[in-house]
């Protein structure tokens, strides 16, 4: 963050990022610190609970940064380096190391690699299997991010601030259900039949979306759509539970790393699906063709998932 306030020329600031990317494993780290920190039963809620701080910073994140940009442009890239300061000093004075000498295990260059933890978390089938689930259903879910300022501009004429409260009431609903609403849903359901709940939601969801006219109607439902937000630390609960202690910090980082991917690659498919649909001269006008594909994505979802030889609580 201190390279990027202090770059003076566009090439300093990508640099800034891609330093930024490689040391990007906060994330995964929290993760495999609650996977080591609590019981089998306890890990999809906790990582709920990981999953609503995102979505209270994907709120007040963007809020803080645009306050901070009134002070001048390089303020949010100062204020981003002083909050990752003070991670560092509370992580190295007040948190305690959390995985036994027991579990831990020798670096080997075959998995401090991406390739090489990839292939080792992939070996065995149910993990292999979850990890197209994860990446898949991350495909899907993004096309929240990459198209939902175009989609309701284009759909409703909405202004930038309605989009962005939209958006923000996204966040909180997210962050409502994922740090305290999945406890109940894994309480009903388990993590298996939560999973399942949470895919259906999300067809129903992106069916909705994809056909919506109303623009009252879809600030009122946009929030209700979090109620799906459940697949993916139940997800990770079924991954963490298979996975043996001294290899939970590789899984986190894996299933980081596959979420990436899909942020990658998601705003690439679902904007040129938008703009294909969206034009004056489509064939078809369906600014909510987006949804359809992620709808769609819910069924593969739901097959990888299902198919014989299903993963299944351990």
């Amino acid at each position: 963050y201190i390279v990027m306030a202090l770059a003076g020329a566009f090439w300093v600031l990508l640099v800034g990022r891609m330093v930024g990317g490689v040391a990007a494993a906060t994330q995964s780290t929290a993760a495999a610190f609650m996977a080591d920190i609590s019981k089998p039963e306890e890990k999809a809620a906790r990582f709920g609970l990981i999953g609503a701080a995102f979505g209270m910073g994907f709120v007040f994140g963007p809020l803080l940064g645009g306050l901070l940009a009134e002070f001048g442009t390089r303020a949010p890239f100062y204020a981003a380096a002083a909050l990752a300061a003070t991670n560092l000093i509370f992580g190295y004075f007040v948190m305690p190391e959390t995985l036994k000498l027991e579990n831990r295990r020798p670096l080997t260059v075959d998995r401090a690699n991406p390739l090489g933890a990839f292939k080792n978390v992939s070996a065995t089938p149910k993990l292999r299997r979850l990890l197209w689930l994860f990446f898949l259903y991350q495909v899907a879910f993004m096309v929240y991010p990459a198209v939902w300022a175009f989609f309701t501009e284009e759909r409703f004429g909405w202004t930038p601030r309605m989009i962005g409260l939209s958006l923000g009431a996204f966040g909180i609903a997210m962050a409502l259900v994922q740090g305290g609403l999945i406890r109940l849903i894994l309480k009903w359901f388990g993590d298996r039949g939560t999973i399942i709940y949470g895919l259906v939601f999300n067809f129903f969801a992106f069916l909705v979306l994809a056909f919506v006219e109303s623009g009252t109607f879809a600030i009122l439902f946009i929030p209700l759509t979090a109620l799906g937000a459940v697949v993916t630390p139940a997800v990770q609960g079924l991954m963490s539970r298979a996975t043996n202690d001294n290899s939970q910090g590789e899984l986190q980082g894996v299933l980081s790393s596959t979420a990436a991917l899909a942020t990658i690659m998601s705003p690439l498919i679902m904007t040129q699906i938008f703009a294909a649909f969206a034009r004056d001269d489509a064939a078809f006008y369906l600014p909510g063709a987006p949804f359809l594909v992620s709808m769609s994505l819910m069924i593969v979802c739901a097959i990888v998932f299902l198919a014989p030889g299903r993963p299944q609580t351990v």
